[in-house]
């Protein structure tokens, strides 16, 4: 059982795929993405606030900017 768990099976040109991208580094764009995705599922449907609201306020926390309202 603990075999079938450690040695996945599928398709050797995807696992290989997967592998090499597991292995590379995010650049700063994606990991920058990857904070707004986070921040954004952890709303409220009805905060009203926008992907790309997030995405502006992110920013400005990273400048150091601080925002209100």
């Amino acid at each position: 059982m603990a075999d079938a768990v450690l040695s996945p099976r599928g398709d050797q040109h995807v696992l290989d795929r997967l592998r090499a991208a597991a292995q590379q580094k995010q650049t700063p764009a994606e990991l920058f993405e990857q904070r707004v995705s986070f921040v954004y599922s952890a709303m409220s449907e009805r905060s009203g606030v926008s992907r790309e609201k997030v995405r502006q306020l992110v920013s400005a926390h990273d400048a150091g900017v601080v925002v209100t309202s």
